[in-house]
């Protein structure tokens, strides 16, 4: 029994080590994005009520485009929002808020929370 122990902790050891020794070729670990003629105006995305909108309506309006995540230190800018878009909607701001749960899960809600969370919880009204 010992000997079968030490036989998997020697194999165990061993693929630790070898994955240590093995050489990355950053060559092909990166790759330069292939060209396209695409813009952020040739996709659809999905609104927090589950529809689907083609980005392209906001073409030839100024758009910001937002990474927001409701438990980041940074929410209380979304205040700043409601009066940037009264400001200058008229003019053709659009602002597009796309949740994002990817940096130390700031985001973990779902679509209907996170409405909720806007409209009733978090300033901005929404």
């Amino acid at each position: 029994m010992a000997s079968n122990s030490l036989l998997t902790l020697a194999v165990s050891f061993t693929v630790i080590l070898f994955a240590f020794c093995v050489e990355v070729d950053d060559t092909l670990r990166w790759k330069q994005c292939a060209v396209t003629n695409q813009s952020v105006f040739d996709f659809q995305i999905e609104t927090l009520k589950g529809d689907y909108t083609d980005l392209s309506q906001y073409r030839g309006k100024v758009t910001l485009l937002v990474n927001v995540a409701t438990f980041c230190a940074y929410t209380q800018q979304y205040t700043d929002f409601n009066p940037i878009l009264d400001k200058y909607q008229k003019q053709g701001l659009v602002i597009a808020a796309f949740p994002c749960n990817q940096f130390y899960l700031q985001e973990p809600a779902e679509n209907h929370e996170l409405l909720n969370g806007l409209t009733h919880v978090r300033p901005g009204n929404g």
